[in-house]
């Protein structure tokens, strides 16, 4: 299974119909969430915990060596 590109669309026109563009701010608080929740697990360049988020887009869901996967 690869990675459904249309989700990225799909919640930026969920996000425009919400009301009104992502702004700056938006950012501000993905990365704040992104260094609280996810950094803990995962970087951006290399694997810890979790494997690295850098190659994420065009690679098979579940596929990065040395991790077991759920069946979800």
């Amino acid at each position: 299974m690869t990675y459904p590109y249309f989700i990225p669309a799909l919640a930026a026109a969920m996000l425009m119909a919400a009301g009104g563009e992502a702004s700056a701010d938006d950012a501000v608080r993905g990365q704040g969430l992104y260094k609280t929740m996810c950094m803990s697990c995962h970087s951006i360049d290399y694997s810890g915990a979790g494997p690295a988020h850098k190659g994420e887009f065009g690679r098979k869901i579940g596929s990065a060596a040395g991790y077991s996967y759920s069946p979800a």
